[in-house]
């Protein structure tokens, strides 16, 4: 257990420096990504959508670090200012789930002021049209918004209610989204952010039923994770298979899955997810490349690990072909993998939230 909190402990204090230095100043803003070769590092704004998701993300992760006495020297309040006036200027080029992540802000971030709901969020009767990812966002943001206002309660319920429609019973795995050629196949995110989103509404509602369901896919997630910790990427939700382990991501291991996780392991007592989420934190050492991922002297974690393009594209389509045709067992051989040697700034973003003594319980 002291290893396990020396470990988190610094791998915060990493995430702190790396998301101070990725922070512009003159910007406002967070970049989408920051690239690493040559002994050189560069950050990318250019995709506006991106950028604003990443900093949303990145004030997520530093007010939970705040809250729990870390020092933080960006100005939070002050990029959620400039977050807004993106998100204003941009519109309709914002999905559903940058609105989302902005109402879990503002409910997260300021504690004093009155939550609005977005406008980008009504009217619920068209929830159908949203990805589960997107769906599990709204979820969480309204919950946290419904923890400090009861009248978000009523959306938090048709939400929660909607969400856990898309839950495959048979496989413990929600699809991708309610239509369309890739409902079935959902990645990591639309099993992970469901698992937390239903945990936290489960509390505001007084309601086990959406813990259960949580709980059934977090259980599910633990019983496909690889033997060296690392979690796949693409999953069948009809057959409950893997599809396509690669990309393995960091944020997958060091953020995301403990986020949900702990969370579980709080509600439940279950040893299972306490366990799971310590052998995917030491897949950042000990991946298929023997590759340690943590570069304390850029102060990030790279992106993960992925195939050797064009085996990529090609290792996702033949993976989906033969679960639609009901082969099991590996699609192509897991060689040539590189390294992805970026970062992108929600990456530790997500790790602050999930370890910087943020309970959400």
């Amino acid at each position: 257990m002291t290893r396990m909190v020396n470990e988190t402990t610094a791998l915060v204090e990493l995430a702190l420096d790396g998301v101070h230095r990725m922070y512009s100043a003159q910007r406002g803003l967070f970049p989408a990504r920051t690239t690493f070769g040559g002994g050189s590092r560069s950050m990318d704004f250019d995709d506006g959508a991106e950028v604003v998701r990443g900093s949303l993300i990145c004030l997520l992760g530093l007010s939970a670090a705040r809250r729990s006495g870390y020092p933080i020297a960006v100005p939070v309040r002050d990029v959620l200012a400039r977050v807004k006036d993106e998100c204003a200027r941009m519109g309709v080029g914002l999905s559903v789930g940058e609105w989302a992540l902005l109402l879990w802000v503002e409910a997260s971030v300021e504690d004093r002021t009155p939550v609005e709901m977005p406008g980008a969020l009504r009217p619920l009767d068209a929830l159908d049209r949203w990805t589960t990812m997107h769906l599990a966002w709204a979820l969480i943001g309204l919950s946290a918004a419904a923890e400090r206002q009861h009248s978000f309660d009523s959306s938090v319920d048709a939400v929660a209610t909607a969400l856990g429609q898309r839950f495959h019973a048979d496989t413990g795995l929600f699809v991708h989204a309610s239509r369309g050629p890739r409902r079935w196949l959902p990645a990591f995110p639309s099993e992970i952010y469901p698992v937390y989103a239903l945990l936290r509404a489960g509390r505001v509602l007084g309601n086990d039923k959406p813990i259960r369901t949580a709980i059934a896919c977090a259980l599910t997630l633990c019983g496909l994770q690889r033997s060296d910790g690392g979690y796949p990427w693409l999953y069948d939700a009809a057959s409950g298979r893997v599809v396509e382990p690669y990309d393995l991501f960091s944020v997958h291991q060091h953020g995301m899955a403990p986020m949900a996780l702990n969370l579980a392991a709080r509600v439940t007592g279950d040893p299972r997810f306490a366990a799971a989420v310590t052998r995917g934190l030491g897949w950042l050492e000990h991946n298929a490349l023997q590759a340690p991922l943590v570069d304390r002297h850029e102060a990030v974690i790279y992106r993960g690990l992925r195939r050797a393009a064009p085996l990529d594209e090609i290792a996702r389509w033949v993976g989906a072909l033969r679960t639609r045709l009901g082969l099991s067992g590996a699609s192509l051989p897991e060689w040539p993998l590189t390294v992805v040697r970026e970062c992108w700034s929600y990456e530790l973003g997500w790790l602050l939230y999930a370890w910087a003594g943020h309970d959400a319980a």
